[in-house]
Formats: C-alpha cells, sequence, structure tokens
C-alpha cells in the first residue's frame, strides 16, 4: 500500500488545486473584472483569460488525492485491520467529509438569505419545491438531482459523495481483475453506453482521475517513481526525471485544449494532470518552504473552496481594490483563509467537531 505520497504532500496538492481555482474563478471570464481597471502588464486580458481555461485540472487534483486516500482508508481499515464493514466505512466516511460542508451550507444560507443576496421564492412554484431546493443543496445533493444552488463551485460536493460511495467496489475490482482493466472499463463504459461526455461539473469525466489516485496508492507507484535509476548516477537520474516530467507537464499544456474534450477527455482531465502531480510530488515539494504553504492553505482546501467566490461576486470591489491581477489572488486567499480560521474556531466551541467524532465512531 502506497507510502510514496506523504500528508505534507497530500495536503500541498490541495493548495495547489485551490490556487489554480481561485485563479479559474477570477479570471475565467471578463463579466468578472470588467468595471475594474485591473492591470494585467505584462500580459493581456485574453492571454489571461485563455490560461485559465487550464485551471480546470484543480478538479482532477482533488479526485486524484480523493481517490488515494480512499483507496488507503479502505485497504487499512476494511482489509488489514477489519476495523470497520465496507458498508460502515462507506457511511463514516460520508459524514466525517460531509460535516465540514453541511456547517459551512448552513451557515451560508442563513447569512445569503438574510442578507438578500438571495430570493428563496424564485427556487419554486410553491414551499415544497424551495425547501427541497434548498434541503437539497444543504445535503450536498443538488449536482446530483439537478435543483438549484447558491454556489456553482458546490458541484464538487456531490461528486465526492459519488466517489466515496464507488470507492468499495472499485478497490474491490482493482484487487480482482486488476487496474488496468479497470482503468479500460472506466475509459470504455461511457461510449459502450453511448453516454459520451457529460459535461466538466459532473463525476464521470474526473472518475479515471480518482482510479489514478486509487492506483498510485494500491501499487506504491510515488515511491517506485522516486526510487526507479535510468543511469544508476544519483544526480544524473535526478536532472533526467526533472527534464522528462517538466516536458511532459509543458506537452499537456500545449496539447490540454487541442485534444477534443468530448471525444477524450479522460487525457485532459486524468493524464495531462497526472503529469503535473508527479512534477509536483516528486520535484516541486521539495522547496520546503514551499510545501508549507502549499500544504497549510490545502489544509483549508475545503473551506475555501466553498466560500471565496462569494468574494468575487457580493465584495467585487474589495477583490479587485488592488489594481493589479495577481493580488486579486491574494485578497481571495487571505479571505478565504481568515473565513476559515473563524469556521474552525466557530465549529471548536460549539463542539461540532467532537459531535461529529462521536457520531461517526459510532459508525465503525
Amino acid at each position: 500500500m502506497g507510502t510514496g505520497l506523504k500528508k505534507e504532500d497530500s495536503a500541498a496538492l490541495k493548495g495547489v488545486a485551490i490556487l489554480l481555482m481561485m485563479f479559474a474563478h477570477c479570471f475565467r471570464s471578463e463579466k468578472f473584472f470588467q468595471d475594474y481597471q485591473v492591470i494585467f502588464s505584462p500580459f493581456t486580458a485574453e492571454q489571461i483569460i485563455s490560461v485559465t481555461s487550464y485551471g480546470k485540472i484543480c478538479v482532477s487534483l482533488f479526485a486524484f488525492v480523493t481517490g488515494y486516500g480512499l483507496m488507503f482508508g479502505y485497504i487499512n481499515n476494511v482489509k488489514i485491520k477489519k476495523k470497520q464493514s465496507a458498508r460502515g466505512w462507506v457511511a463514516a466516511h460520508l459524514l466525517s467529509t460531509m460535516s465540514g460542508y453541511w456547517i459551512v451550507a448552513i451557515l451560508s444560507y442563513a447569512f445569503c438569505v438574510a442578507s438578500g443576496m438571495i430570493n428563496i421564492v424564485k427556487w419554486g412554484e410553491n414551499a415544497f419545491q424551495r425547501v427541497y431546493a434548498v434541503a437539497a443543496d444543504i445535503l450536498g445533493f443538488s449536482a446530483l438531482l439537478g435543483t438549484k444552488t447558491i454556489r456553482g463551485a458546490w458541484w464538487y460536493i456531490s461528486a465526492a459523495i459519488v466517489f466515496i460511495v464507488l470507492a468499495p467496489l472499485l478497490a474491490e475490482m482493482i484487487e480482482k481483475i486488476g487496474g488496468t482493466a479497470v482503468i479500460l472499463l472506466v475509459i470504455s463504459l461511457p461510449r459502450v453506453l453511448n453516454v459520451g461526455y457529460t459535461g466538466g461539473n459532473t463525476p464521470y469525466p474526473f472518475l479515471l482521475a480518482m482510479v489514478f489516485g486509487m492506483l498510485c496508492c494500491k501499487y506504491d507507484l510515488f515511491a517506485w517513481a522516486k526510487s526507479v535509476k535510468i543511469t544508476g548516477i544519483c544526480w544524473l537520474d535526478q536532472t533526467l526525471k526533472f527534464f522528462l516530467l517538466g516536458e511532459l507537464v509543458l506537452f499537456g499544456a500545449w496539447s490540454y485544449f487541442r485534444a477534443d474534450l468530448k471525444i477524450v477527455w479522460e487525457y485532459s482531465f486524468a493524464i495531462v494532470p497526472l503529469f503535473v502531480i508527479l512534477f509536483c510530488v516528486l520535484f516541486l515539494f521539495r522547496i520546503k518552504p514551499l510545501r508549507i504553504i502549499l500544504a497549510y492553505i490545502g489544509k483549508h482546501s475545503l473551506n475555501i473552496w466553498l466560500v471565496h467566490t462569494f468574494l468575487r461576486d457580493y465584495g467585487a470591489k474589495y477583490l479587485w481594490m488592488g489594481r493589479y491581477a495577481w493580488t486579486a489572488i491574494l485578497i481571495m486567499l487571505a479571505f478565504s483563509l481568515a473565513v476559515s480560521i473563524c469556521l474552525e474556531f466557530l465549529k471548536k466551541i460549539l463542539g461540532y467537531n467532537r459531535l461529529m467524532g462521536m457520531i461517526t465512531a459510532k459508525l465503525k
């Protein structure tokens, strides 16, 4: 079982993903900054918008880390230590994951309704439809049920639910038929069923990235990648690996949208992100101060993901007050981290985490 990806590396990957997400959500469309005199020098707004198109790999990074963590937990708790049944493991993991989302969703709704940011009356023709839509969003099912949501970025929580539920099945399939067969099955299934590309806000296009994470854990591929020898000369091997992975990352960026997304979405959403992940883990995270900063951001990634677009949509004058494009990311990050720290303090004094921990323990 995988030991090559340390907890700090996993958190740092989440940090990279959340920074890519914020960059994409700030600059993917000119409508977010067209009313402000934002300075993009030495680039143009069009160039920045073009680059943000690659930000979608942030979802793939989250899916990969999710798959790695799920496989590690499933093998450790169900297969080796036999602490839980597969059903109990799924229930406990769902509660552990969703509890962080629920409290933020509830507080967000309370704030948005009280401040008049949203009008629930428009969410349905009658009270039942409105309550159903709000409940689905708070519980994390809005993307699966096709109901309204106060934050479009929240669709991934539905994907996380799907990934957790599928994890035991995929783990058993990997055990019985092998990783290659599972990869081929994931790739072929939508084509055999004539489903095709289901869109960038649905779980399936990112399922292969999750499977890659599970396989990297199962077969300890990070430890292998770190130890593999090309020439037998340490410094030369490291140099060759650096340039090889660097070239793959650059080629991936160049070819990202040149491949037809609707036909070979696995290339853009699984293979290219894998190049980035390998480069980060094997080389970028060796820069210790950078890894520490990214890991700290990653530990707050759930809360940052849930709240960062509130500043973009409702506090734009503060987001763009720095005038320069790069300062918007720093302002959004500072705002999101501050909110996250407050949320974690609130959960602590309310005993929320302790309560969720006790309920989770009962499910074991």
